[in-house]
């Protein structure tokens, strides 16, 4: 998958450069390297546009817009606050578009976002920068979680949202989720029980997002935060 990273301005330049560098995606202003999707930095913040289906608007990334912005206006009874327990710091092993992450650290947890796709990292580093200092996360990191884990002494607390799919989904998925997709699709799969094996003997509490319907990754889960479509298993180190 072809990435590169442009600007609407010439102020902006630097700025779209550095991010590029950091997160190893060409900056192209011209659009001589025909990438596949195209992260344009602008006035009022980053988008994403899949060049291959140009009918799908942009993905970008608001803490303060859409279904996120409502959930940061709320009281503290979103499940996933409820199943990570008391503010502190937290790890979310698979960031994504930060739904989740930004609503912890809104919250008062101090969040290191790990992302292994360097387009979705890159979004998260330039939305956090942009948020009230208390708000932002500890580090926004490239990285793959299995990696993580394996090489980090013991933590306090691990979140894991692997993507899936709704069982018996008939109709196309919301188009961020399918921008999403696809751009996701030729990452390395990731063994989410592996991971949660490994984990388990690093981190005192690990949340992981499951569809309601699907199977846990381990067995013995210490408690569940179940909704309508969504639940979260919590697993407790002994």
């Amino acid at each position: 998958m072809k990435l590169a990273i442009h600007c609407q301005s010439t102020e902006l330049r630097d700025q779209a450069q550095n991010l590029g560098l950091k997160f190893g995606i060409p900056f192209d202003q011209s659009g001589h390297l025909n990438a596949d999707f195209v992260l344009t930095l602008t006035e009022s913040g980053i988008e994403l546009v899949d060049k291959k289906h140009p009918e799908l608007s942009g993905l970008s990334i608001s803490p303060n817009e859409g279904r996120l912005g409502y959930r940061l206006k709320q009281n503290d009874f979103d499940l996933l606050l409820r199943a990570m327990g008391t503010p502190g710091e937290v790890i979310d092993g698979t960031a994504g578009l930060g739904r989740d992450a930004f609503v912890l650290s809104h919250k008062g947890y101090r969040v290191s976002a790990i992302e292994q796709n360097p387009a979705l990292a890159l979004m998260l580093e330039y939305v956090q920068r942009h948020l009230p200092t208390e708000n932002q996360f500890v580090a926004v990191t490239c990285a793959d979680i299995h990696q993580i884990v394996t090489d980090m002494p013991i933590g306090e607390r691990l979140y894991l949202d692997p993507m899936f799919k709704p069982p018996n989904r008939k109709s196309l998925p919301k188009k961020d989720i399918q921008i999403l997709e696809r751009l996701v699709a030729d990452d390395p799969q990731t063994d989410f029980s592996e991971v949660l094996k490994l984990a388990r003997t690093r981190f005192h509490r690990i949340v992981v997002k499951r569809h309601i319907k699907q199977e846990p990754l381990a067995k013995d889960v210490s408690i569940s935060f179940k909704g309508i479509a969504i639940r979260f298993d919590v697993y407790l180190k002994a």
